[in-house]
């Protein structure tokens, strides 16, 4: 419910959900859709059983190529040890 209030599926009965410091509702949808995904809770519907947990974080930083290397390489490693911390 959250995450639709988020996403924009559905709007927000009072008060206002801002994103990089502006409103969601004021964001073009598609504006949105290049920064903002959702990962569904199924496995088989969201992430490929393919990739690694270093390459499932990976690929959306690549696509979207905001970060240079180093901060890649930072992010992923970090995921990687909370994901190993369990």
């Amino acid at each position: 419910m959250i995450w639709s209030l988020n996403a924009g599926t559905i709007k927000p009965d009072g008060g206002e959900i801002l994103f990089r410091d502006r409103r969601v509702t004021d964001i073009d949808r598609k504006e949105f859709a290049k920064t903002v995904g959702i990962v569904y809770q199924s496995p088989r519907d969201s992430i490929s059983h393919r990739f690694t947990v270093s390459e499932a974080i990976a690929e959306p930083l690549h696509i979207h190529d905001e970060f240079d290397d180093e901060s890649r390489g930072r992010i992923k490693k970090r995921a990687s040890r909370g994901v190993a911390a369990g």
